[in-house]
């Protein structure tokens, strides 16, 4: 692994740009209101309250020390994560930096590592007030050594990297040049006996601030006048009536050069960057929080408090704050970026948006607007975090673990155990090396700070240990597939990349912003993935053991081929690319075909190309496990894709009923055709013989009259059989019409021709109505069901409809009633007649019916 730290700039805040719904602004609920504060307003409040707090909470943090519950996690466990999220963040150990700094340590009697700056040069500072100086290959550019030996305590180089300021442990300030030589040396810029705690560069190389162990914060202003370099120092906050424990200036500049190698074309976005870059280096930001307060104050014109939050929690944890930049929508749908505070403070982390506007008014706090965005709460207690895109923060907690969090859902995508041996700065915020003139409460809470050995640059965390230093970065989106592919473990590479396409996936950097370029880019890794598994299914099959166990796993193959291909909507690549690699083996092609069967049922196939429909078909005829399931997948085929003389005949041979219906239906928009085959099937000829009431009806005859019922109704209803609708309404007024009229018709040339067949010669001629006949001798129970039912229908509602009823009542009173040449009790018996007088009663008492029966039909 190269453990270089030059940056790919195309890896970096990828979602930046499309991170504009991150933070609702809750401009009607939670806005906080701006007061207009100086500095001595504040320093003059009556802080009696918030110093009774504090006393309080270290008291209480005193003894509990011991007694502490450790923080309950409500995450998934780390190897939960890492199969569901891949490797999200990669640890790198800076193999060479770390060796020459061990040897620094070894050789050179330079003491322990104590602080740590990082920018396109690497700085650490030690105990014995060495200075290491690396480039961006981690080669030693050179090694500085203060005149005090004091211990390093803080360290910053500005935006070019040409100056690095030097803060020690004795409240010495210096600065060098980048080639080593020392340009200033600042020693009465605070109240001596104070460490330096927090040295920062601004946006403006002439100005830096600092903070120290009396929880002062001061600005420095460096001048050169005649060849002459000075620096002046102006208190900022006085640490006499409550210490600043941390600062952070939004320093722009380090945000802009990759932001405007982002936005690119996207001219609005880089106005509005090239504007905000200007108006934050007019005013000069910056950001401060002791243990009970938040405050955000400008620099200049004049010093300027343009918000102030309160800070509740135990004295045990350090306040942290760090900025970012983020792009939001605004309500007339423009995007526009935004500076984003973020303050910790034991398990919370608190967003703050930084508003602003572009007008010609000086006064700074009418240009900007602090606004309470949101806060989240996590299950551990937060020595340090840091952005490490516009989406995911990394939050370190006691133990040294490093969570990776997705700021909008705040959900937990992976927990590394660092093992990097962190440095504190705990002797630094005791001040001990001036005699330990600092607050009870400082030290106490100093036990845990590493402000100085817990760097950010461009995205990548820097950790500083006893003799190394260790890198945390983002993984691009191939390299987290490619950890699993690495591992053979192709299911879940396959998954995390599906997720990864589907938008379930956080902390993705390396994909364009395009929502369709990035799918393509996705698919065309999930290409080579499936291939890699098929090979891999193919390779890892059982070799002893029966055929059920080779079945189980060519079937478990298919099915997550097919939830593969379904999920990114690319079923093409299914019965392509896919399909073709699978042939080579009958057994996996005959589990692939049946892997299909669950979503064709359900209608979450598409259009399967008709090669491989004929050869589904020929697979589930050639096993009598499959044949029962041939006709639902039958009824589920595209008609277009089948052929159908060959598919018709299937259904003869094997009695597909319901299949051959609804072939002939859909393909042909035949009705009636399917009617008379069922008919013959069911040897309709037997139910209009004299002895048709004694008949012993075999168990295949039953099935097809009662699947013939249920096609009546759904003719009569104009419904689709054997379910579904008739979407075209003309054709579902013919299929009603025409079923009615074959059910009704007085002479039958089909039935006359099964009649003469059977050798019921005398019976082909004077049989009338005999559809209706048959169904009354085979079961007049459902069939007056089927009728009655119908009738209910909007169709037969109408004038024509209740003409048809009147017509079908009237058969029906014909053929059970009429006395004719022919004897009736040959065609009926009693209990024929007992369900017919139930139906026409309740047809008479149906108000919606205007029936019409002779009186003297129910004095029979």
């Amino acid at each position: 692994m190269e453990n270089n730290i030059s940056i790919n700039l195309d890896d970096l805040d990828d979602e930046l740009l499309e991170a504009e719904n991150n933070f609702e602004s809750f401009l009607g609920t939670e806005q906080t209101q701006l007061a207009e504060p100086t500095i001595e307003s504040i320093l003059n409040e009556d802080d009696d309250s918030d110093n009774d707090e504090v006393l309080k909470s270290l008291t209480q943090s005193l003894s509990r020390v011991d007694s502490e519950p450790k923080a309950r996690s409500l995450s998934l466990n780390t190897q939960q994560l890492l199969e569901k999220n891949g490797i999200v963040c990669k640890q790198t150990h800076l193999k060479q930096a770390s060796s020459q700094l061990k040897a620094a340590i070894d050789r050179s009697q330079a003491g322990l590592p104590t602080a740590l700056e990082v920018s396109s040069l690497i700085a650490i500072g030690t105990s014995r007030g060495l200075v290491l100086l690396f480039d961006s290959s981690q080669a030693l550019k050179l090694y500085m050594t203060s005149e005090s030996k004091d211990a390093i305590s803080a360290l910053s180089l500005n935006n070019l990297c040409d100056r690095l300021l030097v803060g020690d442990s004795s409240g010495l300030i210096l600065m060098y040049d980048t080639d080593g030589r020392l340009l200033r040396r600042i020693a009465d810029a605070h109240p001596a006996a104070n460490a330096i705690l927090n040295l920062k560069f601004t946006d403006d190389p002439k100005v830096a601030v600092f903070s120290d162990s009396g929880g002062s914060v001061f600005m420095l202003e460096f001048k050169r006048v005649m060849g002459v370099r000075s620096a002046e120092s102006q208190c900022l906050f006085s640490g006499s009536r409550g210490e600043v424990c941390h600062i952070e200036p939004l320093r722009f500049h380090k945000f802009a050069e990759s932001l405007l190698l982002k936005v690119g074309a996207k001219s609005s976005v880089k106005k509005n960057l090239d504007h905000l870059q200007t108006l934050l280096g007019k005013y000069s930001i910056l950001a401060m929080a002791s243990f009970t307060k938040l405050f955000i104050v400008a620099l200049k014109p004049k010093l300027t408090v343009l918000f102030t939050f309160a800070l509740h929690s135990p004295l045990k944890y350090l306040p942290i704050l760090n900025w970012h930049l983020v792009i939001l929508q605004s309500d007339e749908s423009k995007r526009y970026i935004s500076p984003m505070l973020t303050c910790a403070r034991h398990s919370t982390i608190y967003f703050f948006q930084l508003d602003y506007v572009f007008d010609s008014d000086e006064d700074v706090s009418k240009k900007f607007r602090i606004i309470y965005s949101k806060k989240s709460d996590y299950s551990y207690n937060i020595v340090n975090f840091t952005w490490l895109n516009a989406k995911t923060i990394g939050i370190l907690d006691e133990s040294e673990k490093l969570h990776i969090v997705d700021i909008k859902s705040n959900e937990e995508l992976q927990c590394l155990n660092t093992n990097v041996k962190l440095v504190y700065s705990s002797s630094f915020f005791k001040s001990l090396s001036t005699g330990g003139y600092v607050s009870e409460a400082l030290a106490y809470a100093g036990q845990n700070s590493c402000y100085q050995t817990f760097r950010n640059f461009l995205g990548q965390l820097f950790l500083l240990g006893t003799d190394s230093i260790t890198m945390f970065s983002l993984q691009n989106w191939s390299a987290r597939i490619d950890d699993f592919l690495n591992e053979n473990n192709l299911p879940l590479a396959l998954d995390l990349a599906v997720a990864m396409h589907c938008g379930h996936t956080k902390a993705l950097i390396g994909l364009p912003n395009d929502t369709k370029i990035r799918q393509e880019k996705i698919c065309h890794k999930i290409l080579d993935m499936l291939q890699l598994y098929v090979n891999w299914a193919i390779r890892s099959c059982p070799t002893h053991g029966s055929l059920h166990l080779l079945e189980q796993h060519y079937a478990q193959a298919s099915r997550k081929l097919f939830a593969v291909c379904t999920r990114i909507h690319r079923q093409d690549i299914l019965f392509n690319n896919v399909y073709d690699l699978i042939t080579c083996d009958s057994v996996f092609e005959g589990a692939f075909y049946e892997s299909l069967e669950d979503a064709l049922l359900s209608n979450q196939l598409g259009d399967i190309p008709p090669s491989i429909v004929k050869k589904i078909i020929k697979h589930y005829k050639n096993s009598d496990r499959l044949l029962a399931n041939l006709e639902k997948c039958l009824l589920h085929f595209n008609i277009a894709n089948i052929d159908f003389h060959d598919v018709i005949q299937t259904c003869k041979k094997y009695s597909l009923t319901d299949a051959y219906i609804y072939l002939f239906n859909k393909a042909l928009g035949d009705y009636v055709t399917p009617f008379e085959d069922v008919l013959k099937q069911m040897n309709a000829a037997q139910f209009l013989s004299n002895d048709a009431s004694r008949l012993s009806v075999d168990k295949s005859v039953t099935v097809y009259g009662n699947k013939l019922l249920v096609y009546l109704h759904c003719c009569l209803c104009g419904q689709a059989y054997p379910y579904g609708t008739i979407d075209d309404l003309e054709l579902c007024d013919d299929v009603r019409r025409t079923v009615f009229a074959y059910l009704t018709c007085r002479r039958n040339t089909m039935i006359e021709q099964l009649l003469q067949e059977a050798g019921m010669d005398q019976l082909s001629s004077v049989i009338e109505f005999p559809i209706v006949k048959i169904f009354l001798n085979f079961d007049v129970t459902d069939f007056l069901n089927v009728i009655s039912m119908s009738f209910d229908e909007p169709s037969f509602e109408a004038v024509i409809g209740l003409d048809k009823k009147q017509h079908l009542i009237d058969i029906l009173i014909q053929i059970c009633l009429k006395q004719n040449d022919v004897n009736t009790t040959s065609y009926v018996n009693n209990r024929v007649l007992a369900h017919l007088f139930m139906f026409l009663a309740r047809q008479v008492a149906n108000r919606n019916n205007n029936i019409k029966v002779d009186d003297t039909v129910f004095v029979q």
